[in-house]
């Protein structure tokens, strides 16, 4: 029996008042071929960015290969990609410690 991939649970992103995504759930089975379609401002680059921890989400978790969200792994910890300011606001980011991280 296959396994999902990708398992989005309840997955929330706001911007002050306005909330981009609104709790999305899903489930990607491995080697299915999956896409995200709506209008303009629906969330879908939202929920991207946040699967692929460009962007810390306002809640929910996602599953990636059995492990616990990347998301989660990136803003648990003192480093950003790129150096970026990291949750302390050290800003001494470290992308090395990024990738082997996330090394499932």
């Amino acid at each position: 029996m296959k396994q999902p991939i990708l398992i989005a649970q309840e997955l929330r992103k706001a911007f002050g008042d306005n909330e981009a995504v609104r709790g999305i759930s899903f489930s990607v089975m491995r080697g299915e071929i999956f896409s995200l379609l709506g209008p303009n401002g629906a969330g879908k680059t939202t929920t991207i960015n946040m699967l692929s921890c460009l962007i810390e989400p306002t809640g929910g978790t996602a599953e990636i290969a059995g492990h616990a969200s990347a998301v989660t792994l990136v803003y648990s910890g003192d480093f950003t990609p790129e150096g970026g300011p990291t949750a302390s606001g050290s800003g001494s980011g470290s992308t090395p410690s990024l990738a082997a991280s996330l090394r499932w």
